[in-house]
């Protein structure tokens, strides 16, 4: 044991005692302090005192502790500042006594710090930038503290040396994560937790190599723009959650197994229409193999494609939007949707029904007598058909209209009694199914019929052309759609290159009304024939015909993408030979 000789000016039994239980404290804690400045750690703090005359008393310390009460130069320096900035040490001598103690008190209350009688970083930070002084206005001051902002992903601003918005925003978000009272001034505080590196949370303890993989994942996907640091701060957290919202996923924040599969998949689906053929193709491939899909794998994303793929997202209970985003194709990837709906009732039965979906046209799969997708698909278009309630359980009500026979059609409104004849004959119809079909209207047979299955396409196309959707055919239906339908390999008819010629579409009344000859009418067809545009072909610009001119002006690679028509666009389109076929 080594003597340290401490004034106490009581030395009453009671008031020695609690001294030296302050002073076992302090030894206690400065063993902590002197391990953080001058690299000492202090085993034990056991001591014991003898009180001498005058009011001096011996405490007699262990070695480690009286080695670390010995005079160093990091305590000199410690009252150095302390007396810089007003607060008295007694006697710079470099050892941690009373007085120094009592100074480091005194600061820490004055700078509105923790008073505990220990100078840590918060301490001396306060110290060294003056007490309680620090100036704003300090180009120097700020530079440093824009640094601290940016290294710990608070600031994404230029270096500027001045206190703008910008920083005072960061300063408080950064003062937010560090628990610090959120005043957006950088005063001695928010500089030591700054300097003390990124705040700690669950995120940002993953490791550093892949946080850093998973920056550079989201920057390949334009959600990141910040340094590959391997942090985990402010700024990676609000890329995921982008592209979290981006892939559909649940905004949280954490980069989970969900999140990473995603990024490593691509950029997120956007446009069905503005998706290439291959992709669209591999689509189709999927949907077919999965049973939601019978049309052809065509490589365009058109009505047929994209009922497919609600189909499919109501079966894998994903949300049913249309898009075939990276949750739907790892779904269709997986294989079948799991436990698919049996029908209540015996196989036979549901063979039965589906025999019967197939003889009135609204069914083309297998009489299985399993009640799956694509047997409630077209149940629910043959309760559409009937005008029944549409929610795909075939009860008593819908047997009966399949036995009766085919569905009523809508009747078409004439303007007179004697109105011309609507039919077609077979060899039309069979072109008129043709043309559906490469319209992406309709997937059944080419034979002639004007079955349910090609009054439906019919219905389809009429809604598409804004017209009365009553399945009936009609020459100028066919007309219209000769010349605004592309032939294999080609391009629709019709057009020429001063703007096309006017169509006669039918009107709801049941005549008809020539549209005027432009060129937003050609424009319109050759979108369509592209599937760009699903809009009407009436010669009118509007927000739908904006949209379809942008998503092409992307396709091709054209800028700007401002959805204004030139005639290197209209160029564009009239050279590409490549068209929906069968």
């Amino acid at each position: 044991m080594q003597p340290l000789i401490v004034n106490f000016p009581d030395n009453s039994s009671d008031a020695l005692a609690e001294r030296l239980d302050l002073l076992a404290d302090r030894v206690a804690t400065h063993a902590d302090l002197w391990k953080k400045v001058g690299g000492r750690r202090v085993a034990s703090t056991v001591m014991t005192a003898t009180v001498l005359a005058g009011g001096m008393t011996a405490i007699a310390l262990p070695a480690q502790v009286a080695q670390a009460v010995e005079a160093t130069e990091d305590v000199i320096a410690l009252q150095q500042l302390l007396a810089d900035n007003g607060f008295s040490p007694g006697a710079i001598d470099g050892v941690l006594g009373p007085a120094t103690i009592a100074a480091i008190e005194s600061a820490q209350a004055e700078l509105g710090l923790a008073v505990d009688g220990i100078a840590g970083p918060q301490t001396f930070a306060a110290l060294s930038e003056g007490g309680a002084t620090f100036d704003l206005e300090d180009s120097a001051y700020v530079t440093q503290i824009q640094r601290l902002l940016t290294e710990n992903e608070f600031y994404d601003g230029p270096i500027t040396g001045f206190y703008g918005p910008l920083t005072r925003a960061a300063v408080t978000q950064a003062q937010a994560a560090y628990d610090l009272t959120e005043d957006g001034i950088a005063g001695p505080l928010t500089l030591a937790a700054l300097q003390g590196g990124p705040p700690s949370t669950d995120p940002g303890t993953a490791d550093s190599a892949s946080t850093r993989q998973l920056q550079d994942l989201l920057t390949q996907r334009g959600f990141y723009t910040g340094p590959l640091s391997g942090v985990y701060g402010p700024l990676t957290e609000a890329a995921v959650l982008e592209a979290q919202a981006a892939y559909g996923l649940t905004e949280d924040g954490l980069a989970g197994p969900l999140t990473l599969a995603a990024l490593q998949g691509g950029p997120p689906s956007t446009d069905p229409g503005t998706a290439d053929s291959a992709s669209t193709r591999q689509l189709q491939d999927l949907l077919t193999q999965r049973g939601f899909y019978t049309g052809p794998l065509s490589g365009m994303y058109g009505p047929l494609t994209e009922a497919a793929v609600l189909e499919a997202q109501a079966a894998y209970g994903l949300t049913e939007d249309g898009i075939a985003g990276p949750l739907t194709l790892a779904a269709l990837r997986g294989g079948a949707p799991s436990a698919p709906p049996i029908a209540a009732e015996s196989s036979p039965r549901v063979r039965q029904l589906q025999n019967l979906l197939t003889q009135r046209g609204f069914y083309t799969g297998p009489l299985s007598g399993i009640d799956g997708p694509l047997t409630e698909a077209a149940v629910r278009k043959a309760q559409a058909a009937y005008r029944l309630t549409v929610d795909g359980i075939a009860g008593p009500l819908t047997f009966a209209a399949l036995q009766g026979g085919a569905p009523p059609v809508a009747a078409v409104p004439t303007p007179t009694p004697a109105a011309p004849s609507t039919q077609l004959s077979q060899a039309e119809v069979r072109e008129l199914q043709l043309l559906l079909q490469r319209g992406d209207f309709y997937s059944g047979p080419l034979d002639g019929i004007l079955g349910t299955q090609t009054r439906t396409a019919v219905a389809a196309v009429q809604r598409a052309l804004q017209l009365v959707p009553d399945g009936q055919p009609t020459p100028t239906l066919l007309a219209t759609l000769r010349q605004n339908v592309p032939a294999a390999g080609g391009v629709a008819g019709g057009g020429s290159g001063n703007g096309g010629t006017g169509n006669a579409v039918p009107t709801p009344g049941g005549g008809a009304s020539n549209v005027a000859a432009a060129p937003t009418l050609e424009l319109q067809q050759l979108l369509a024939q592209r599937d760009f545009y699903l809009g009407p072909l009436d010669g009118q610009s509007d927000a739908t015909l904006t949209a379809a001119i942008r998503r092409a002006q992307n396709w091709y690679g054209l800028t700007p993408a401002d959805g204004r028509s030139s005639p290197e666009l209209v160029a564009r389109l009239r050279a590409d030979r490549y068209a929906k076929v069968s």
